[in-house]
């Protein structure tokens, strides 16, 4: 369940996936 919605979410939306991304980080 948790795979399936974050490999959909970087894949429509790679771009401003990587912004958020490096927030948590």
């Amino acid at each position: 369940m948790l795979s399936e919605p974050a490999l959909q979410v970087p894949n429509f939306d790679w771009q401003p996936a990587s912004q958020w991304f490096v927030l948590p980080q």
